[in-house]
This record gives C-alpha cells, sequence and structure tokens, in this order.
C-alpha cells in the first residue's frame, strides 16, 4: 500500500481524483461542503492522503497538534479488508506520531468499531451524528 501526501499547492489538479473517493463522506457531513474541504485543504487547515495498492481511495485529516483527526474517508478496500484497514489506519497513526500528535481521533460509522477497537481505539462521547473513535500515541 502507499500513502502519498498531498501538498496544499496540488490539491487543485488532485481534487477530482480525491473528491471522488471522499464525496459520499463529506455529503454526510452536515456541517461542511465539498467547497470548504476543498478550500481548506488548499490552504493547508486540512490534509489529503490518496492511497493506493490494496485500498484505492483517499483520506482527509486535520492534523492539529496534539490531536490528528481524521475526518473524511473513502474508497474501494481489497479482501482481507481488516488486515488492509489495519495497514492503513497503522501509517496515518505513524504519521501522526512524526508530527508530534499525542492521539488520533477517526469519526466515522459505528461499523467502523470492527476495524479500530483491535488497533486499541475506542469510542468517545459524541455529539455529532457520527460516533468517534480515540486511540493515544
Amino acid at each position: 500500500m502507499r500513502l502519498t501526501i498531498v501538498e496544499p499547492a496540488a490539491v487543485p489538479d488532485c481534487w477530482e481524483r480525491i473528491r471522488g473517493h471522499v464525496a459520499k463522506a463529506i455529503e454526510q457531513d452536515e456541517a461542511r461542503d465539498e467547497e470548504e474541504v476543498h478550500a481548506d485543504l488548499c490552504r493547508g487547515a486540512y490534509r489529503a492522503f490518496l492511497v493506493e495498492g490494496e485500498i484505492d481511495g483517499a483520506v482527509i485529516a486535520a492534523d492539529n497538534v496534539p490531536e490528528f483527526r481524521i475526518c473524511y474517508v473513502g474508497g474501494r478496500i481489497s479482501r482481507p479488508r481488516t488486515s488492509n484497514v489495519a495497514t492503513l489506519i497503522r501509517a496515518l497513526m505513524h504519521i501522526a506520531a512524526q508530527l508530534s500528535c499525542t492521539s488520533i481521533v477517526i469519526s466515522g460509522r459505528l461499523g467502523w468499531l470492527r476495524y479500530l477497537s483491535p488497533l486499541g481505539f475506542v469510542r468517545i462521547e459524541d455529539d455529532g451524528p457520527h460516533p468517534q473513535f480515540r486511540k493515544a500515541l
């Protein structure tokens, strides 16, 4: 699996590919729309990661130290899904640690817990429409 960070200056050239993977996730976010996410990526408030290999997708995260927050994820996952998701999450945890983040938080669907709990994530209290999961680094 290859994880590529998309620098803010490259977002306009990569946006259609990123958007193709995460459009459904952004659509479910009642607080933000695609234009806002695109603008935040271009100004560096969010980071985009393109994923290739066993997972063909994209991840959008905010790396506000001390918390690395995964906001939007989308794409296709080859089988075995559990190990491929675990590989992706471990790679993102490594990036978060390199950025001096002390925890990683993922917003998503409740079903993600089956992938995240073996990695040490726990569901945290939240008041948003989607559950959140946290792991200390």
